[in-house]
């Protein structure tokens, strides 16, 4: 094809938005209560929610229900000791379909000040079930385990060499959430990426040209992801 403008886009069938809807301190336990609001292209849905929580020597998981306006809370414990960084990771998957299964990440500052805007300390790049991992802070990073999670299941990263993790072929209809831990300095940290990776843009962005826009439903590892292409004229 000659003088077309091509651009794609992988996407999940389900959005999910995460707010932390209030925390409370008792002993040595803080708790905290999220509100999470599903929706599809119909707009809010009934879900099954499957929750874990990571944080410093810590790791919580918690289920629950969205109602009919697509909204549900879910309250997790976390011990005061594994003060830092932590991370919400939600999945949600409707009651009809089980390939239409979603996930989103809340990061939230437990007993320690907020992290700040894009920091990172690590970059994580998975391919092939091989996760590749790169330092951004190498002489003051430690790095201290890492986790994946589907909707049904979790398991802990296998290091096969200084730099790379084996990604464990979970059987699952859901997406992979990776998520690696460690300290920098004297913050502890937890970062994470997708497998595959998704959501996913590249290609022309169409600004102030006409195109024509193609969706399609796709499945990956078993789960429904939603593909569009946009084609139209190369702006000479």
């Amino acid at each position: 094809m000659s003088n077309i403008a091509l651009g794609i886009s992988v996407c999940q069938m389900l959005s999910i938005d995460i707010e932390l809807f209030g925390n409370t301190t008792l002993g040595d336990i803080t708790a905290y209560t999220f509100r999470v609001s599903v929706s599809q292209d119909s707009g809010p849905t009934v879900a099954s929610l499957n929750c874990y929580v990571v944080a410093k020597d810590f790791l919580g998981e918690v289920y629950n229900e969205t109602q009919s306006d697509g909204v549900g809370y879910v309250t997790v414990q976390v011990p005061n000791a594994s003060n830092g960084t932590a991370l919400l990771a939600a999945f949600a998957r409707v009651p009809f379909d089980d390939r239409r299964t979603s996930f989103a990440l809340y990061s939230f500052a437990h007993l320690s000040p907020a992290p700040a805007p894009n920091e990172t300390f690590l970059d994580l790049n998975p391919l092939n079930y091989t996760m590749t991992l790169s330092l951004n802070s190498p002489a003051t990073t430690t790095i201290s385990g890492g986790y994946a999670f589907s909707y049904t299941y979790k398991s802990n990263l296998t290091s096969t060499s200084n730099s790379t993790y084996a990604i464990p072929a979970l059987l699952d209809n859901s997406p992979t959430v990776l998520v690696v831990q460690g300290v920098n300095g004297t913050a502890s940290f937890a970062e994470w990426t997708s497998y595959p990776q998704v959501p996913l843009e590249f290609g022309s962005d169409f600004a102030g040209s006409e195109e024509n826009v193609f969706v399609y439903l796709v499945t990956v590892k078993g789960t429904l992801y939603k593909l569009t292409m946009r084609f139209g004229d190369v702006i000479k």
